[in-house]
């Protein structure tokens, strides 16, 4: 879980949900993807690997764009 905070002072809906959906993901994936990956390897698979990357800036932009 993550939580956030976003300041007051942003209140267009359109930057809130690129926050929310783009750069927050662009900084929690990473965190979460080794998080995962080393309870895979402790659970017996070390040679498991992620090598595919997810690009939430044009997931963003192909949604909402």
């Amino acid at each position: 879980a993550t939580i956030i905070s976003i300041d007051n002072s942003i209140n267009n809906k359109k930057e809130i949900s690129k926050i929310v959906l783009c750069d927050l993901q662009n900084v929690i994936y990473p965190k979460i993807q080794n998080i995962f990956l080393d309870f895979i390897r402790k659970s017996g698979y070390p040679e498991l690997n992620i090598e595919k990357t997810i690009n939430f800036e044009k997931l963003y932009n192909d949604k909402f764009n």
